[in-house]
């Protein structure tokens, strides 16, 4: 199984095997059985191939959906999460070749493969992590808007605060990804982790904002008659998106204690000698790992469930969803 944990860590170095690799394939020509004999190759091939399809599918369904915010929105997100994927598979695809017999100069060439795959899956699945981070933000702006001040939602512009807070991931995964050496290495450090810590404690100000207002608020705008979507329903549309939002918080919060404790130990040496305290931080990296590893397939589930259109789209088989019976968000800034 081919590794794309790209982490620098604190209380753990990075083991690498180089070129040297078990030739379990040598009486073989192309299809190795001994590979996939090894349940560990076998399951984690099969998983990837699970979400590559689970990405693709949702890729289809957008395709079939009519322009809509929370469709662009799916799309910032899983666009990447795709191609990042085709990347992991051209990964494991190189980890398999490497266990036939191909030479020294084969070695070679895998090892800048496997370079360029894995920072092809880093850059792109870092921007769909960030991404997600900041643009559910302003769809939890956007929705507020229309729920809370709907005759002056057009003021607010939200398809243009969309688009331009994409600047935002691209800064951060351009930071992450550049060859910093030196004292700049503490550059990527900061940006990684500070990014994501600040990023969430907006998010959990948002996600306890919208709980808290939307069990106070009386009112029910979703009878509202106007010609534009986002208004016609606001109130549905920022529970789904709630909804949505309260098993993301709960896959991603491993990541952001992770990223705390990771600035602790990396700015206050004193504390590496704190033995309980490192142990707390392998738990949790190890949980944050494994949040990495399905936030995927968390995306896909909460997608095809809690995102309206993307719903309809699937269990009533309609090439476009019923637009009265569904919490559809909008982008233009103009009544249509």
């Amino acid at each position: 199984m081919a590794s794309t944990n790209n982490n620098n860590g604190v209380i753990s170095s990075v083991v690498s095997t180089g070129p040297q690799m078990d030739v379990l394939c040598t009486n073989y020509t192309v299809f190795c059985p001994d590979f996939f004999n090894d349940t560990q190759n076998a399951v984690y091939v099969a998983y990837i191939i699970f979400r590559f399809i689970l990405y693709s599918f949702i890729l289809f369904l957008s395709y079939r959906i009519p322009k809509d915010f929370l469709k662009n929105f799916t799309l910032l997100i899983f666009v990447p999460l795709f191609f990042g994927e085709i990347a992991r598979i051209g990964l494991e695809f190189v980890f398999y070749l490497k266990h036939f017999e191909v030479g020294v100069e084969g070695v070679s060439r895998m090892i800048n493969a496997e370079i360029v795959f894995e920072t092809m899956y880093n850059i792109l699945s870092g921007f769909a992590y960030y991404a997600f981070l900041t643009e559910s933000l302003v769809v939890y702006y956007g929705l507020f808007r229309a729920f809370l001040d709907p005759d002056g939602y057009e003021k607010c512009r939200v398809g243009t605060l969309f688009y331009g807070a994409t600047i935002l991931p691209l800064i951060i995964v351009l930071l992450m990804n550049l060859p910093w050496s030196g004292f700049l290495t503490d550059l990527e450090i900061y940006t990684k982790h500070s990014c994501k810590i600040a990023l969430g404690i907006v998010m959990a100000f948002c996600y306890l904002f919208t709980v808290f207002r939307l069990s106070c608020r009386k009112q029910i705008r979703d009878t509202r008659i106007d010609d534009r979507s986002i208004i016609r329903r606001a109130k549905s549309r920022l529970i789904w998106f709630t909804i949505y939002m309260s098993f993301q918080n709960f896959i991603n919060f491993p990541g952001f204690v992770e990223s705390i404790l990771y600035l602790m130990l990396y700015t206050i040496n004193s504390l590496l000698k704190e033995v309980v305290l490192l142990k707390f931080f392998e738990d949790v990296s190890f949980l944050s790992s494994i949040a990495d590893e399905f936030r995927g397939v968390g995306l896909t589930i909460c997608t095809l469930l809690f995102v309206p259109v993307y719903r309809e789209a699937i269990f009533f088989c309609r090439r476009e969803p019923l637009i009265l019976k569904s919490p559809i968000l909008d982008l233009s800034d103009t009544r249509a």
